[in-house]
């Protein structure tokens, strides 16, 4: 009889443990979409603002506006930036279609210039030489990923995140314990060159003109 209330109250208290166990699980499930869903409301998960190279604004709320000094230009489909300006179209589909109008704003000197004819504006942008001779980079939306993008990757996608980050540092781990990490061997060669894109990536994302 007093083995079975031992064991009896054993049960109970394995099962009370695992309800703690549980809970204390839900909570923290709870707590983590709390603050992600707070987050995402104050701002939305879509809505971003970026700085642009000479410390304007473009925003997506509330259509894809820039703000130049206290001017605005918005529905803004695409643009690039090259010489101190933002050259570009806006009231289309974004990808390029009908235009409403394009436009070139000069940040240094707050100007902008509207233009309602295509040829008009490629005119002007020959004229003053905005053209770029390498590399035109056109954007849609937000342009920057090492500020918020690095962030949203990491917390919803962690499912991907998480195995690419733990491979990369078991990659490392391989290069400078079974390779002392010289450059002769595959895994210290693939470490560096990994390293080399991402320097890359995050100096294009902070110097997004082009050239």
């Amino acid at each position: 009889m007093t083995d079975l209330c031992v064991l009896s109250r054993i049960f109970v208290l394995k099962k009370l443990w695992r309800y703690g166990e549980v809970t204390m699980k839900k909570n923290y499930l709870f707590l983590l979409f709390f603050t992600a869903s707070t987050w995402a409301y104050g701002f939305g998960l879509n809505d971003w603002c970026c700085t642009t190279p000479n410390g304007n604004t473009i925003c997506s709320t509330p259509t894809n506006t820039l703000d130049l000094g206290g001017q605005e230009i918005s529905m803004l489909d695409k643009w690039y930036f090259y010489r101190n300006c933002i050259i570009g179209g806006y009231g289309g589909s974004a990808g390029g279609g009908d235009y409403v109008g394009y436009f070139v704003a000069d940040e240094v000197s707050y100007k902008i210039y509207k233009f309602d004819d295509k040829k008009d504006w490629e005119n002007y942008i020959e004229k003053e030489k905005l053209k770029p001779s390498i590399w035109t980079r056109w954007y849609y939306r937000d342009w920057t990923f090492y500020d918020d993008g690095v962030f949203m990757f990491l917390l919803f996608g962690f499912f991907i995140s998480f195995p690419l980050i733990s491979l990369y540092i078991f990659l490392i781990y391989k290069a400078i314990v079974k390779e002392q990490f010289s450059l002769k061997k595959p895994y210290s060669r693939f470490v560096t060159l990994i390293a080399v894109l991402i320097f890359i990536s995050w100096i294009l994302d902070k110097f997004p003109q082009s050239f």
